[in-house]
């Protein structure tokens, strides 16, 4: 029965620093107001694409940071702390003050084979089954997720729409987005994003899409954002909305 229930939490590590934490310290942090408000039995870790770009052109992905989950661990207690406090050697940090919850964990699991991101979905705190972890292939697979950039994608195929798919916009050396979809022509810039209901749907989430899409218009992109509703129930208006915005960019 455990099996079944949605208690296993898909945490992400960022950086070589948080994965060290969790295997030789068996700890992990998560900002509290990025937490899920119910309380997780088990947590497993996303280890996203990470990009270190030089000069724009090559990329470079640390050993494990590949867009895969490898590990997972029971959790065995948590604690509500100020990011100094677990991270001393920053106290200047902009979020040194915030509030984090410090996650003591039980033994670290490795999976038979790693869970590729193979779709490049984003992936924020959510939850999964024990069983969908331990059987999946795909991070795809773990969520009850409908394949919304699968259908948008075929549909720009279909309007034969030249597209990018995951596209990077860099705002500056720190700071940078990346589209569901990039359909770029002469003086043409449209950012296609396609938003889930449960991811987006949420006051913060709903705050920091607006704040892309100020940013991203800035730029000089128009930006189309389809919902999922429009996407699974109504194809035809979602291809009015493209060309609509095609035509008069």
């Amino acid at each position: 029965m455990g099996s079944k229930l949605k208690n296993v939490l898909i945490g992400v590590v960022k950086t070589r620093r948080d994965l060290e934490m969790i295997l030789r310290e068996r700890a992990y942090r998560m900002p509290v107001e990025a937490a899920p408000k119910r309380a997780p039995r088990y947590i497993a870790f996303y280890q996203p694409s990470s990009v270190k770009e030089k000069g724009g052109l090559i990329k470079v992905h640390p050993a494990g940071f590949d867009g895969t989950i490898r590990y997972w661990a029971p959790i065995k207690e948590k604690t509500k702390l100020p990011r100094v406090a677990i991270v001393p050697d920053e106290p200047d940090h902009p979020k040194a003050q915030e509030s984090y919850w410090l996650i003591k964990l039980g033994p670290i699991r490795k999976l038979p084979r790693p869970i590729a991101n193979k779709r490049r979905m984003r992936v924020v705190f959510g939850f999964t089954t024990l069983q969908k972890l331990k059987n999946s292939r795909e991070v795809k697979d773990l969520f009850d997720v409908p394949p919304l950039e699968e259908i948008t994608e075929e549909l720009l195929k279909d309007m034969r729409l030249p597209y990018r798919r995951q596209f990077i916009v860099r705002l500056s050396a720190k700071k940078r987005y990346r589209l569901d979809f990039a359909l770029i022509r002469k003086r043409i810039a449209v950012a296609v994003e396609c938003d889930g209901k449960k991811s987006h749907g949420r006051p913060e989430q709903k705050i920091k899409d607006a704040q892309k899409d100020a940013d991203l218009r800035n730029m000089g992109w128009s930006v189309v954002r389809l919902k999922e509703k429009q996407i699974l129930t109504d194809l035809k208006s979602c291809r009015k909305k493209l060309l609509g915005v095609m035509v008069r960019v």
